[in-house]
């Protein structure tokens, strides 16, 4: 970790991200982390003595556990969130009346031999006060310690457990889109192998149940979920049936709100070690030196791992101009053009449907086209219309999933499906983008 004085010394080159003499980029970006990860533990440590922020549950939390916040800023401070609008969280807007317990959180000082010892020593910690969630010394009528219930069950994708995570969201009746919720409480857990679930702790009242779960394309949601103080509500076996289209004819990417399976042009060294590459500085302004004739994905041959990037930006050069100086690019406002190619033997007849799923967004939309015929143009999405997650070093943002379906006359025995941003481009693009999660082509059985 840096010291300030070396921050203080360092080149100023993007919000709260600094470049060193040896070429080494730091930015406070590099640690972030979603809500359903470390982010329940985590410090700042020195030789001797640790000081860690221990949050033992995460109902308050706005936009749900696959909400991303800073831990540290600039490795000096500690940091909690009561709210924020990091990666494309809405502002919150209380109305009159709305009253809404933040916390408890704890600090713990320790002392160790090492930086991981104290960490271990902290999750130890917190281990111990997870087990005293709801905590009965909290009286706030609000928070209600005492008159909690649980909900359980059983869950089944397509007849049996999803091998993968998933996430159980427990949500008021009116929220639709967990990411998007900022008012409320909201209670989740994740099911075990054999697809048993509990989630714990939760407030007398009516809730909606949302499920998402890696590698399934949506999410299911069941509504009028009763939860009464002291008492479990057993909603014995759920049977989750995937959203299907027809008989799937390709697929590139796995569904699971995230981009990180895709390539990523190469980004700054940091100072911080072992951090994944779309976790570094820059590596946006290498995507034409990794990519100068944009993605040209073969089905069966390419490998999304190589050959597809994780974000689509409309222009060949993304990023600021002083920037690309940085790794002597010169900007290029060319719209960027990515391809798709396939082959396809089956009938003509009937509708075949493409579905995409996109991890992140900045102020942009995209146009898609079959054998060159446009089958969808979107020009800005609901929700943000932007969570920079790009520019702030994630690998997924706000999620949003557009389909569109198509005759399937439109299909040949070669073809390509090609990207292009939906309008005319400029250089006020420089840092308009998409970032992948899925591709799913499906054509009637």
């Amino acid at each position: 970790m840096p010291s300030q004085k070396d921050i203080d010394s360092g080149q100023y080159v993007q919000d709260w991200t600094y470049m060193f003499a040896d070429g080494s980029v730091y930015s406070k970006y590099q640690q972030i982390s979603p809500n359903e990860d470390i982010n329940s533990v985590f410090g700042i440590y020195g030789d001797r003595i640790g000081l860690s922020l221990l949050q033992t549950h995460k109902e308050w939390v706005s936009g749900g556990p696959f909400k991303q916040d800073l831990t540290t800023h600039t490795g000096q401070m500690l940091l909690f969130h009561e709210h924020s609008d990091h990666y494309g969280t809405p502002e919150l807007v209380p109305t009159k009346g709305w009253t809404k317990v933040y916390g408890p959180i704890g600090f713990y000082l320790n002392d160790g031999q090492s930086l991981s010892q104290m960490y271990a020593d902290a999750q130890r910690q917190l281990r111990d006060e997870e087990k005293k969630w709801p905590y009965q010394f909290v009286t706030a009528p609000e928070y209600n310690a005492q008159r909690r219930g649980s909900v359980s069950g059983v869950l089944n994708v397509d007849g049996s457990p999803n091998k993968e995570w998933v996430y159980l969201i427990l949500t008021e009746p009116h929220v639709d889109d967990p990411q998007l919720e900022t008012a409320t409480y909201m209670y989740s857990a994740t099911a075990k192998e054999n697809g048993e679930f509990t989630i714990p702790a939760v407030r007398p009242g009516t809730y909606k149940l949302q499920v998402i779960a890696k590698g399934v394309v949506g999410k299911y949601v069941q509504n009028n979920i009763n939860v009464q103080g002291n008492k479990n509500n057993d909603l014995g076996t759920i049977n989750w049936n995937q959203e299907s289209n027809g008989q799937l004819l390709w697929q590139i990417g796995v569904p699971d709100r995230n981009s990180a399976e895709f390539k990523s042009p190469p980004g700054f060294p940091s100072p911080i070690p072992n951090l994944e590459e779309y976790r570094k500085f820059g590596t946006w302004l290498r995507y034409s030196k990794e990519f100068p004739n944009d993605p040209d994905f073969t089905v069966g041959r390419s490998d999304p791992a190589k050959d597809w990037c994780y974000f689509m930006p409309m222009i060949k050069t993304p990023g600021y101009p002083d920037q690309l100086k940085l790794v002597n690019i010169t900007q290029n406002v060319q719209p960027t053009s990515w391809k798709v190619r396939f082959d396809y033997s089956g009938s003509t007849a009937g509708t075949a449907t493409l579905t995409l799923g996109f991890a992140a967004r900045v102020r942009a939309g995209i146009r898609a086209l079959i054998n060159g015929q446009e089958i969808l143009k979107v020009d800005n999405f609901d929700g943000p219309q932007g969570d920079s997650a790009l520019f702030r070093q994630a690998a997924h943002g706000i999620f949003r999933q557009q389909s569109v379906s198509f005759s399937q006359s439109l299909l040949q025995g070669n073809n390509i499906l090609e990207f292009t941003p939906p309008g005319a481009v400029s250089q006020n693009h420089f840092d308009r983008m998409v970032m992948w999660d899925f591709l799913k082509m499906e054509v009637s059985s």
